[in-house]
């Protein structure tokens, strides 16, 4: 018997559309039209563009593989989607403060932040 997935809830949808506005920000952040991500995936312009205003979702494998044409990694997408839909509420609150300063931070800084925190491993 194959199991059946429970229906999409709202959340869900907020979080594939505020992924969808994220992967459209960095995309046009590095000036690359969606032709041209399409060109490069195996998607469809009209699967991308619904993907971007909401309308649809994506495999986890798909949003990889977007961040990596982006030249993006792929967990700065999901947190930024994590953070503008605010389903970070299984957090302690400390967490949830750090991770909402660090993506305030210029990505450079982001990068510094990272390093200093492996070296406290």
């Amino acid at each position: 018997m194959v199991e059946k997935f429970p229906t999409e809830c709202a959340e869900d949808r907020a979080f594939d559309a505020a992924l969808g506005r994220t992967v459209a920000t960095y995309r046009e952040a590095v000036g690359m039209s969606r032709e041209r991500l399409v060109a490069k995936m195996p998607i469809t312009a009209g699967h991308l563009l619904a993907f971007e205003r909401g309308n649809a979702g994506l495999t986890l494998s798909r949003v990889v593989a977007l961040a990596e044409q982006l030249d993006a990694d792929p967990l700065d997408l999901i947190l930024e989607a994590l953070v503008a839909t605010r389903r970070l509420h299984h957090l302690p609150g400390s967490t949830t403060r750090l991770v909402h300063a660090i993506h305030q931070m210029h990505p450079a800084k982001r990068e510094h932040v990272a390093d200093i925190v492996a070296l406290m491993g």
